[in-house]
């Protein structure tokens, strides 16, 4: 199987570099601050978790691309 997966924005340690820039250094770091402050990012245990059901299943999905859902949805 293959897959390929949009996992959304993960809350890494990068995002809270980027969230720590100012707007010259990122000039999206608005963005970021609102999908955070929106609750829209996934953990990266989420993600892995997610990831590992798509490996595990014994009824594997046949869409070509996957986009995981929103971990506070």
């Amino acid at each position: 199987r293959a897959y390929s997966v949009a996992p959304g924005v993960i809350d890494t340690d990068m995002q809270k570099q980027i969230r720590n820039s100012t707007e010259e250094q990122f000039p999206m770091v608005d963005k970021f601050h609102k999908l955070k402050k929106a609750n829209t990012f996934n953990t990266p245990e989420f993600v892995a978790h997610e990831l590992l059901k798509l490996v595990h299943s014994q009824n594997p999905t046949t869409d070509v691309c996957l986009r995981l859902p929103n971990e506070y949805s």
